[in-house]
């Protein structure tokens, strides 16, 4: 097993885990190391870790700023398109402000725009299509 790329202190709260099912607040650093530990458990399969890491993600963002346009490509160079966290992302993506689209992935605007209009009352992805222009 290579685990070269995973930072030690990402695979310290990965072994602890295996051991004790939580994540250890003094073993998180902050919100990207959150982001690894959820990338490093998607890697490896282990949704419960997945789910503890969003809880604790959640947590943390609640208090502080949102995800950096650095964050936001690190979590889509590294996940699925169906990823939950990518999900989440979107999910709870409201009123933020975007100054600088140039900063974020065009995937992630393209995402956020398809999941603003199936959101909306007045505009479905479907309407915008050209078929029914």
């Amino acid at each position: 097993l290579e685990v070269d790329d995973v930072k030690h202190s990402t695979f310290g709260v990965f072994v602890n885990w295996l051991y004790t099912q939580q994540i250890v607040a003094g073993k998180v650093s902050g919100r990207s190391h959150l982001m690894d530990v959820w990338l490093l458990a998607d890697r490896f399969m282990v949704p419960s870790l997945q789910n503890a890491a969003l809880v604790s993600l959640d947590r943390l963002l609640t208090y502080r700023d949102w995800f950096t346009p650095a964050a936001i490509q690190l979590i889509y160079e590294n996940s699925s398109t169906e990823g939950t966290l990518r999900q989440y992302l979107l999910d709870t993506w409201t009123k933020k402000e975007i100054t600088d689209p140039d900063a974020y992935p065009n995937q992630f605007l393209g995402d956020l725009l398809n999941r603003t209009l199936s959101n909306s009352p007045f505009l479905k992805p479907a309407a915008l299509s050209g078929d029914t222009l």
